[in-house]
């Protein structure tokens, strides 16, 4: 799994201590349950020892978490499952309430256990003298990282990667929650970004982590200036995007795909592995693989071509 993990195990007592601080009411499934959590997951995606939320009805329809802590709305009927509940009233306040709080008192990292709080900056990397690297940052071999570039905590480029004047990587993204009391949340965020080998990020453009599960980008792509990827998306191996893209958060957008210029992608979609996204383009549904779309909104244009050849 990827997304935040605790500098230390915690123990669901300790929790039950720390909602009690927060003045929230809870009821735990047994109060006797020894078990530790290491992390923090969207309870959508694996994940082991885990603190999570859920609706009762997202638990019961499949779940893949396990041996996790989980906040849900009511109890579920699954009785063989590995997980423990805690009924509250809105289980993503508390979760909000409770990581927000997690963050304060403890570390919490991207990516994997054993990150570190300090940068990790290869020494064969090139790092412009105005670019900015916050701790937690990890910077590969012969990354060149260029002038006015700020990486914020939680960010791992890999080896051979470029970043372009001005590009911000990491940042959190807009996610807003109007709880049941009234109170408006910001969603932390510590999933963190992945860029990949050899992938090139041009000038001005914006990744955001990810919430509660990477942002990522793969090996040997390239991003074209003043392009933004929402938080949460995945974007495969050699997919090419031209100036001025935009990507929804939580998008997948698969292998060797082309995203033509000024083109942008909804949240929460699929672009399929070679697929073709023409210049202007307003995409609102999923593109299948090997498919061209262009227009607004999107449509399919059988023998469109965009992009250079690869």
């Amino acid at each position: 799994m990827d997304g935040g993990f605790l500098s230390r195990d915690v123990a669901i007592s300790e929790i039950s201590l720390w909602l009690q601080k927060l003045g929230i009411s809870h009821e735990l499934q047994r109060q006797d349950d020894n078990r530790v959590v290491r992390a923090v997951c969207d309870s959508r995606l694996p994940g082991e020892r885990c603190l999570a939320f859920a609706k009762r009805d997202a638990i019961e329809a499949g779940s893949q978490l396990l041996n996790s802590l989980v906040f849900v709305d009511d109890w579920p009927s699954a009785e063989s499952s590995t997980n423990l509940y805690c009924k509250v009233d809105d289980p993503r306040a508390v979760f909000i309430d409770l990581l927000a709080l997690l963050m304060t008192e403890m570390d919490v990292w991207a990516h994997s256990p054993d990150y570190r709080k300090h940068a990790e900056v290869d020494a064969t990397a090139m790092i412009a003298a105005s670019a900015v690297i916050e701790e937690g940052v990890k910077v590969g071999k012969r990354a060149r990282i260029e002038a006015g570039v700020v990486l914020k905590r939680g960010t791992w480029i890999d080896d051979d990667a470029i970043i372009g004047p001005n590009a911000c990587v990491g940042d959190e993204g807009i996610t807003l929650y109007k709880a049941n009391d009234g109170r408006v949340l910001k969603f932390p965020h510590v999933g963190g970004v992945y860029i990949g080998k050899r992938t090139y990020i041009g000038a001005n453009s914006v990744i955001p982590q990810g919430i509660l599960s990477a942002t990522k980008i793969g090996n040997d792509v390239v991003i074209g200036n003043l392009c933004n990827i929402g938080h949460g998306a995945s974007i495969g191996q050699r997919v090419w995007m031209s100036v001025g893209g935009l990507v929804g958060g939580h998008t997948v957008v698969e292998d060797d795909a082309t995203l033509g210029m000024g083109a942008t992608i909804r949240d929460n979609l699929i672009i399929g592995k070679d697929a073709s996204v023409g210049m202007g383009s307003v995409v609102v549904k999923n593109v299948h693989t090997k498919t061209s779309v262009f227009g607004n909104p999107a449509k399919r244009m059988p023998g469109l071509t965009t992009g250079p050849k690869r």
